[in-house]
């Protein structure tokens, strides 16, 4: 059974582009471009993982992170941002701390190989 990765994102050509790419390796996606929509979704489909935009219109990826776990929802999460830059340092290594959990990020533009290899860690599939 293939691996389902809800994807997150206020911006439809990365979604498409990462519902493509995930879908070629061989997971399922879901999507969505609103973050309040976000624990609704993982209610109803249990995803593996979550991949999200962390700066969207109506509730930032860090606020629906803070949510999800408020619930009780465990699922990882890997944040995207196109705010990755030199000043953040290793912080693509180190991930984002909310609420004393660490999160998984990844820069925009996105690399595929890193990507894979970043789901896959989360995941425990390495």
């Amino acid at each position: 059974m293939n691996k389902k990765i809800l994807v997150v994102d206020d911006n439809s050509e990365i979604v498409d582009l990462l519902k493509n790419r995930l879908e070629f390796n061989h997971f399922d996606v879901i999507t969505t471009m609103e973050g309040p929509e976000v624990l609704q979704k993982v209610k109803e489909t249990s995803p593996d993982l979550v991949l999200m935009d962390i700066m969207m219109p109506h509730m930032d990826g860090d606020e629906v992170a803070k949510n999800l776990r408020k619930e009780g929802l465990k699922v990882p999460v890997i944040f995207v941002t196109a705010h990755l830059t030199t000043e953040h340092g290793d912080l693509a290594r180190r991930g984002i701390l909310i609420n004393n959990e660490r999160f998984g990020v990844i820069g925009k533009p996105i690399n595929p190989k890193e990507l894979l290899d970043k789901i896959n860690q989360e995941l425990g599939v390495c």
